[in-house]
């Protein structure tokens, strides 16, 4: 009597603990709320055999009713009571210990209602928790089972308990979203957020790029790929991506990331996943940056361009390279034209038919240019084993430097300038992105300005003025809108990347016969 709990749930937690030791189950009973405010000041927990059935309804003809359940209580008076004091504590006030029945062993009381809905809640809870981390349903089994002190559950009870769980939060996925990249903005301003809404708050688009994108997009955006064939959400709105390739010929295209995801997949739950799955493949890229830096490829000749390029190429180009380059080898080459400063040559495998061969034509007109008919390089960015044949016949001792494209090179992503050209734009056409190479520079001021308080006073003080002499001279532009939110459209509202007060409200779900559609 008088132990003191924070909550019903520690009591009720305490209780089983209790009964599991003593060999009976629990069940909760009876309880009272206070008069003046309603809410709840006095608990009962009692025996699971406690009290009797309600007696079995009569058919019409007056005969009792036959019930096909057994009768598993017998009037047990075991019970605990608590009450709630004015100090915020639920007080033990009640205690009843004697039984009118043959308690169980701990084994057998193991299989009461009460201890195994007790160990579930506990197993749902540490799911939901194992699910956050990203782990699998069927991974998330075996982790609860292992542990042993819980409860043996399932892959499909995983299953279902998480599409419960998500069906308890459906109504606020797009505010969790909007929320969720509204913060990344504030802890990166260099990140990018945007989504387009109804006139009723119902959600038409959303759009984001973080910051690691935007810079990488100056060093690799030759190379752009719109991927929508991703499976509709419940909303029948499709996933598209922008993705690249990077300087190790890594593609950023993450399918594989989502094969377990469907249409019903919660929203914030793919967002998560896709944050990780971006997270692995920078990971990736990381390695293999450090792979390159640190090691020293196998040379197969002696030729001068060879060990050059194994100093410019990241290690998986090299490897491309130097295929082409033992291919070469192999080839045999013939003259078939030279007139003036131009000469055209064929090439091929040696023991290939010549009417196989590709034709390469040698320029040195104006400076060395060479130009194979396979267009390897004009595909793939690095000479094809033709071009490698001739530079030998030519004696060519390195790489000329219009073929050594930097994107494919160690240092692509340090040495390549991160500005944003400004050729070929009018006075008054100002780009969305020329605004943010802008910003990004006065962003990387602002920190090294901040290294202490003069150099802080100074700049300050510097942008003030700077900024005075703007307003003075009124430059403005009409062609650019600012990215604060989104464009007016037909049927929409334009709502600001800063959400709060805003009512966000997800699209209607969309029911669709047969299996999920594709986006097309």
């Amino acid at each position: 009597l008088n132990q003191e709990f924070d909550n019903l749930d520690d009591v009720y937690t305490f209780y089983n603990c209790y009964a599991l030791h003593k060999g009976f189950g629990v069940r909760k009973s009876s309880s009272s709320k206070s008069s003046a405010t309603g809410e709840l000041i006095w608990k009962k927990f009692v025996c699971d055999k406690a009290s009797w059935r309600v007696k079995n309804k009569e058919k019409v003809d007056g005969s009792e009713a036959v019930s096909r359940c057994r009768e598993t209580r017998d009037g047990c008076m075991t019970s605990l009571n608590v009450r709630w004091r004015k100090h915020g504590k639920w007080v033990v006030t009640g205690f009843v210990e004697e039984h009118c029945h043959t308690l169980d062993t701990p084994r057998r009381a193991g299989k009461h209602r009460s201890i195994v809905s007790h160990k579930s809640s506990a197993a749902k809870d540490l799911m939901e928790q194992l699910h956050t981390c990203g782990m699998g349903p069927s991974v998330i089994a075996k982790a609860i089972n292992i542990m042993g002190n819980i409860t043996d559950i399932s892959t499909d009870h995983v299953i279902n308990h998480l599409r419960k769980h998500r069906m308890n939060n459906i109504g606020i996925e797009d505010y969790l979203v909007a929320m969720h990249f509204t913060q990344q903005m504030r802890l990166d301003s260099n990140s990018y957020f945007t989504a387009e809404y109804e006139s009723d708050g119902t959600l038409r688009s959303m759009f984001w790029v973080d910051a690691r994108s935007r810079e990488e997009y100056f060093v690799f955006s030759d190379v752009i790929v719109f991927y929508v064939t991703y499976k509709t959400t419940k909303f029948m709105m499709p996933f598209a991506s922008f993705t690249g390739v990077n300087h190790h010929k890594q593609s950023e295209s993450i399918i594989s990331f989502f094969d377990g995801f469907d249409s019903n997949t919660h929203l914030p739950e793919f967002v998560e996943q896709y944050d990780r799955a971006l997270m692995s493949r920078r990971q990736a890229e990381e390695r293999k940056n450090y792979w390159t830096m640190t090691s020293n490829p196998k040379l197969i000749t002696r030729f001068p361009f060879e060990q050059a390029a194994a100093g410019c190429y990241t290690a998986i180009m090299f490897k491309l390279f130097q295929a082409d380059l033992h291919e070469s080898l192999s080839c045999w080459y013939e003259m078939v034209r030279n007139q003036d400063a131009i000469t055209k040559y064929i090439a091929g495998l040696c023991d290939e038919d010549k009417r196989k061969w590709w034709t390469i034509v040698y320029d040195e007109s104006e400076c060395v240019t060479l130009k194979c008919e396979c267009v390897k390089f004009e595909t793939e960015g690095y000479l094809c084993r033709h071009t490698l044949d001739i530079m030998q016949e030519r004696h060519i001792t390195v790489i000329l430097e219009q073929y050594m494209l930097k994107r494919w090179t160690i240092r692509a992503k340090y040495t390549m300038d991160a500005g944003v050209s400004t050729s070929n734009v009018s006075e008054n056409n100002v780009t969305p992105i020329m605004e943010w190479g802008l910003t990004t520079l006065f962003t990387k001021a602002a920190h090294k300005a901040s290294s202490s308080t003069a150099t802080y006073n100074e700049y300050h003080s510097w942008l003030n003025g700077f900024m005075g002499k703007f307003n003075e001279l009124r430059l403005t532009d009409n062609q650019f809108v600012p990215s604060v939110g989104v464009r007016s459209e037909v049927g929409s509202i334009v709502i600001s990347s800063d959400m709060h007060g805003i009512s966000i409200r997800d699209p209607q779900v969309v029911r669709t016969k047969g299996r999920p559609k594709i986006a097309s």
